[in-house]
């Protein structure tokens, strides 16, 4: 899943070399022990594309995340770090 956010977000940054991604802490979210965290950091400038406008691009990454998951019984979380 890592390298499926990976190559989504950098073709939508201005800055794909600063895109990074990892797998974080699920926390209180993840009570069932199926939610993985995938941490997205990137470029301050780059935060508002990968948003996109009133957050739909967000939202369908999470879409995609979300029904990848559901094929691998596990649940995705993404994450926005700057």
């Amino acid at each position: 899943m890592e390298s499926l956010v990976l190559y989504l977000v950098r073709g939508l940054v201005r800055h794909p070399e600063a895109v990074q991604v990892r797998t974080g802490s699920a926390g209180e979210s993840a009570a069932d022990g199926q939610a993985v965290v995938l941490e997205v950091s990137l470029a301050p400038e780059d935060v508002g594309r990968v948003i996109g406008r009133q957050g739909r691009t967000i939202r369908a990454i999470r879409k995609l995340l979300s029904a990848a998951g559901q094929l691998q019984n596990r649940r995705y979380l993404l994450e926005l770090l700057e």
